[in-house]
């Protein structure tokens, strides 16, 4: 799941005020430069009765921001794509339905992944450009391979899980079943994506180039990023997946945001799985405020992980368990943090309310 951005950057951006615009056609999409209409409010609700059929669209080629001008599109509207996208799109809450109406645009990727799941996570984007000509646009791509695959969704989450950090017997279980559809997948994707346009929405509203993280919660939403660990540093102006890899690369340059020392440290043990898994599992234990592992990698992905888990919690049906397996030096370890979460909403177990209250900063506008 490539990363948003305020970067500079070109495409398509159609106006919205308080509905949905027609689809560009074929031979415009991807050259209308953005117009100047007034962009919704952060966590205002808007556009309660769009048609989100008139958003969407397949790129006619691959594309990864930030880059030149989007390749052309087509309408997603009758396509194979769209059954599974309407059916999670009817899934979503009223407030995150109506996010998604406040985008400018959002496109299906086309990629090949079959082979490779991190290809899907990779051609996923979400981007909420920065230009003085071209516009103001928020836009997200969730890829087309999904759709080669159609995994279920504790199987989306762990290849997920695989591509960022492969600990061999790390995987996820299984989800409430009425939730553990492709469609819930689908919104998982489009979930994190938005919640990357979203945080600099929140955080630098007027687009200046320098996230706030006063703005939301008066900083306390970050208070689990240790300042001994250099604390809350400004994302990258763009951010690529964190795999391990990237990681290995970000630390060797200590100007750029690197990974959580937590993720450093389950890195350096990777040899041991059930070591690495000890340590892993102190991400998921029920006191832990992460929404997810990829949660302790990097501020930004805090925001957006507890994000999509607001979302996926709120959806019809929503999200309630999620247990992950992970090996340990004393036998597997198992934990649920949708589970957890929701104990500690209805009060049965608090263990859960520093990610709670890390949720609770998150507007319910989403």
């Amino acid at each position: 799941m490539l990363r948003s951005a305020l970067l500079i950057g070109a495409g398509i951006v159609a106006a919205l005020v308080a509905a949905c615009a027609p689809p560009p056609s074929p031979a415009t999409a991807a050259m209308t430069v953005g117009e100047t209409a007034p962009m919704p409010q952060p966590g205002g609700r808007v556009a309660l009765n769009c048609n989100l059929a008139d958003k969407v669209f397949v790129l006619n080629s691959a594309y990864q921001p930030p880059g030149g001008p989007l390749p052309f599109s087509h309408a997603a509207y009758g396509s194979s794509y769209w059954p599974a996208l309407d059916a999670a799109f009817s899934l979503a809450s009223t407030d995150f339905y109506n996010q998604l109406c406040s985008l400018d645009a959002i496109y299906i990727n086309p990629t090949n992944c079959s082979a490779n799941p991190t290809n899907c996570f990779t051609s996923s984007w979400g981007w909420r450009q920065r230009h003085r000509t071209l516009g103001n646009g928020r836009l997200i791509a969730i890829s087309a391979g999904l759709w080669s695959q159609k995994p279920n969704y504790a199987k989306f989450e762990t290849d997920l899980l695989q591509s960022i950090l492969p600990l061999y017997g790390a995987y996820y279980l299984k989800a409430n079943t009425d939730a553990n559809t492709f469609e819930m997948s689908v919104l998982a994707a489009l979930a994190h994506e938005v919640g990357h346009v979203r945080f600099y929405d929140f955080f630098d509203p007027d687009r200046t180039g320098h996230p706030v993280y006063t703005k939301l919660c008066n900083g306390t939403f970050f208070d689990s990023w240790d300042p001994l660990f250099g604390g809350v540093q400004k994302p990258p102006s763009w951010r690529v997946l964190l795999t391990k890899a990237v990681r290995h690369n970000l630390q060797l340059n200590p100007h750029q945001p690197g990974a959580g020392p937590q993720i450093a440290v389950i890195d350096n043990e990777l040899r041991d799985s059930t070591k690495a898994g000890d340590d892993l599992d102190g991400l998921y234990q029920p006191s832990a405020p992460w929404a997810s592992f990829f949660a302790a990698i990097a501020p930004d992905e805090d925001f957006v992980e507890t994000y999509k888990l607001k979302v996926l919690t709120t959806a019809t049906p929503p999200l309630t368990s999620l247990e992950i397996t992970m090996p340990g030096t004393a036998g597997d370890h198992r934990e649920d943090i949708p589970l957890y979460y929701r104990k500690a909403i209805n009060g049965t177990d608090p263990s859960k309310m520093p990610l709670v209250k890390k949720a609770l900063c998150i507007p319910p506008t989403l």
